[in-house]
């Protein structure tokens, strides 16, 4: 029988007995590798959802209220330290460049309902500032070590090299969730972000006058965990991490810093102790 259809159905069989079925391992390039905290975390908490990420490229990014909602924080407290800084007009320029991505109606609500909630945090970030002796403030940069032909590197949201005798530095990464630092956690791989900050700053030339006083994470609040006692203005923006100088007094605002109190004697509290 003479048909287009059973000859072009003929091929196709023809090829699929062709095809070898037997497995044949592909080669990784052996090239230069850059490391960051967040591939690091999600290897040590799933080598294969690793593997599936970073090598095959599987992945599909999803940008969720929340994630915006923190783009939009970082890209405002990223521009504070400006020239000429006008809140309102940069709350405004950063919403439009989201917006120019295309999200929905309801998604936009959410985000102009953001403004109180993040020039609350701007004001309380600018308190905590002017506590400080002498600061200098650098944002959104990146810090990288080599390990060979090999680099570790992070992208830091702020720093701050302060103090007027002595030099200090702290170290702070804004997040809009609940991520915490945990001491403990480090010794099992986990809660490794500030201590990856800390090897990558102390390699840099930008800190190599100044020594370490802090390394945090800067909790930025929304209104799913806002404290509407109103008294607390501290409550929307506070700084959890490490301390790592003895001189407390160089480190400003302590009601700002969790798990930092002073006894009435002016000495550290045994809590407070365990966080330096």
């Amino acid at each position: 029988i003479d048909s287009p259809r059973i000859n072009s159905l003929s091929r196709i069989a023809q090829e699929k007995e062709k095809y070898d079925h037997r497995f044949k391992p592909f080669l990784i390039k052996n090239e230069s590798k850059r490391f960051s905290y967040s591939s690091l975390t999600e290897y040590i908490n799933c080598p294969f959802s690793y593997y599936c990420d970073k090598v095959l490229k599987l992945s599909e990014y999803e940008e969720t209220n929340s994630i915006l909602y923190g783009n939009l924080a970082h890209g405002v407290l990223s521009k504070i330290y400006e020239p000429n800084f006008d809140f309102d007009l940069t709350f405004k320029e950063e919403l439009g460049k989201i917006e120019e991505e295309g999200i929905s109606s309801s998604t936009g609500l959410v985000l102009n309902l953001a403004y109180p909630y993040i020039k609350k945090t701007y004001e309380s970030v600018k308190d905590y500032d002017s506590s400080l002796a002498s600061p200098s403030f650098k944002t959104e940069f990146s810090l990288t070590k080599k390990y060979g032909d090999n680099s570790l590197y992070g992208r830091v949201d702020k720093s701050i090299i302060f103090g007027d005798d002595t030099k200090y530095y702290f170290i702070i990464d804004y997040k809009t969730g609940s991520a915490k630092f945990n001491k403990d956690d480090v010794q099992y791989g986990m809660s490794m972000q500030l201590p990856i900050y800390y090897i990558l700053a102390s390699n840099s030339p930008i800190f190599e006058k100044a020594k370490p006083a802090g390394l945090f994470i800067a909790t930025i609040k929304d209104e799913n965990t806002f404290d509407n006692d109103e008294s607390k203005a501290s409550s929307l923006f506070s700084l959890n991490g490490v301390v790592t100088t003895d001189d407390i007094f160089c480190l400003g605002d302590l009601d700002y810093i969790q798990g930092i109190k002073l006894k009435k004697d002016g000495t550290l509290d045994s809590n407070s102790l365990k966080r330096i």
